[in-house]
Parts: C-alpha cells; structure tokens; sequence
C-alpha cells in the first residue's frame, strides 16, 4: 500500500518507467507468498475466529484472485495519474481536466462499482430466498472477482501504452517458484500434524508457528537466490545495527 501511494509523487518528479517496473517486480515478491500462504492457511485461520467459519474456506480462495487484481488496479490507476501533468499546470481549463486522466480513472471506477452493485442486487434478488447464507457469499465474492478482472486488464493495456514496459520475468518466476517450495511443505506439515483445538489460547500459537516458518522459508530461498532481496535484507539489518 505504501509503495502505491509512493509511486505517484515519484512518477510525477520523472524516471516513470523504471520507478513503475520497479515497484511491479517488489509488488509480484510480497503478493506471492502473501496469496499462497492465504491458501495455505485459509482453513485453519478461519477456524481460529470460529470453527463453524470453515465451510467459507472456498469463499477466501475466490476473494484470494479478487484481492490481487484490486492490487494491480490500484497500481495502475496511481501510475497513470502520476503521469499526469493537467494539475501541475497553472492555467489549466475546466475542459482540460475533463479529459484528463485524473477526471476518467474515478469516473472508469464509478462505472465499475456501479456494475458490481448492480450485478450483485440482481443475484441475490433471484437467490435470496433460495440459496444458503454460505452460498449468498460465495456470490458476492465471484462477482467481486468477475468485475474486477476487466477494469484490471483495461488499465494494463493502458500502462502498457504509456510506459512500454519490458518487466524481467527472472526474478518474478522466482519468486512464484520460492513461495511455492515454501507454502507446500508446511501444508503438508499442518496436515499433518496441526491438531484443531477448540482452545484458541492453544492452538493459535500451533498455527502462528506454521505461519513464521513459511514465511522464513521464503525469505531464506529468496536471500540465497536473488540478488535484490540479499541486497534488501542487508541494507534492513545494517539500519537495525
């Protein structure tokens, strides 16, 4: 979230395509191991708030994919208004700021959420008296992901047009493959061996350490084979000295 609202001051002040392939590739290593471990844990940490919770399980993995491209919409909304120049003019028109892109990204997501809502009261106007409570939700979160997925792939082609950008994909698969190796194994691990325990005082502690050695895990792989993350660590514990 910090490195979105970051992005536009910077890209206003220039060097706006290596600041936007920068902060993608930093984006891709946190929301990797982020949405893997959300999977992973998506069981347990629902039971942790109430174990009769559990049946929503699919509920997360389809807001999991909802989450991401809200994301990567954020991001590009905030790199194409940094672009824009309309607002550091000084006789700018009304008629100016019209077409400009800080009048139509708000206006695009109006429109979005304008769809969403509207396809959301049709759903459920049709299944309300029909369907589960577990089912009304489960609605919500496809169409939460289905409205998502245009307005993302709309300002991508946008960003695309803009900025010609030209991403290293190396570091990305890396980082895909490292929360992979992570995640897998301590799913398999709390398969397992994690014991759901009604006590929560109990079995919170069971899952967090789950959670840290996943986390560690994809650290570790990470340090050892990419050189920005060995040069991130570093410069931390440098500060921390």
């Amino acid at each position: 979230s910090k490195n979105n609202k970051a992005v536009y001051p910077k890209l206003l002040s220039g060097g706006k395509k290596e600041i936007l392939e920068e902060n993608l590739v930093r984006v891709f290593y946190f929301t990797f191991p982020l949405s893997i471990s959300a999977f992973v844990f998506a069981k347990p940490g629902l039971f942790a708030l109430n174990p009769i919770y559990e049946i929503a399980v699919p509920v997360v993995l389809i807001l999991i994919p909802a989450m991401i491209l809200k994301i990567f919409t954020n991001i590009f909304s905030q790199s194409l208004s940094g672009i824009e120049t309309v607002d550091i003019k000084e006789q700018s028109t009304f008629k100016e700021y019209i077409k400009s892109k800080l009048f139509f990204l708000p206006t695009l997501t109006i429109i979005q959420y304008s769809v969403y809502i509207s396809s959301l009261i049709i759903v459920l106007y049709f299944t309300v008296s029909t369907s589960l409570e577990i089912e009304l939700v489960m609605y919500w979160a496809i169409i939460a992901a289905i409205t998502e997925l245009p307005i993302t792939i709309f300002l991508y082609k946008m960003v695309r047009k803009e900025f010609s950008l030209k991403i290293n994909v190396i570091p990305i698969i890396k980082y895909l493959i490292s929360a992979i190796v992570s995640f897998i194994p301590v799913y398999l691990l709390m398969e397992k061996y994690l014991e759901y325990n009604n006590r929560i005082i109990e079995f919170l502690p069971d899952l967090f350490q789950y959670m840290v050695l996943g986390f560690l895990l994809y650290l570790g792989i990470t340090f050892v084979i990419d050189s920005k993350t060995k040069k991130l660590v570093k410069s931390i514990i440098k500060e921390l000295r």
